[in-house]
């Protein structure tokens, strides 16, 4: 998949949105900006709450354990804000 200006601006605002650092560990080193929900998804491809501020070993944790990291970040960031992603997919 092609990488987009609008791609490169919505990584770097969740970076910022983090602090530039993980947000699992904080770490500061090799930072990745991942999509919660698969940016195969246009409507929340650019939206930045479905985007998370990660460190090399946390997205390889995120993509491989994704139930573990579904309850993690579920309970980090509340009910609302999956209820509003989830909302913004179209998904019921």
């Amino acid at each position: 998949m092609k990488y987009t200006r609008p791609d490169k601006e919505w990584s770097l605002k969740v970076k910022e949105l983090a602090g530039n650092k993980c947000e699992v560990c904080v770490s500061l080193d090799k930072l990745q900006s991942h999509h919660v929900y698969s940016r195969t998804f246009k409507n929340t491809r650019h939206y930045l709450p479905n985007g998370i501020c990660l460190c090399g070993k946390h997205h390889y944790w995120a993509e491989k354990q994704s139930l573990d990291f579904s309850i993690w970040i579920i309970e980090k960031r509340g009910l609302n804000w999956y209820l509003d992603v989830k909302n913004k997919l179209g998904i019921s």
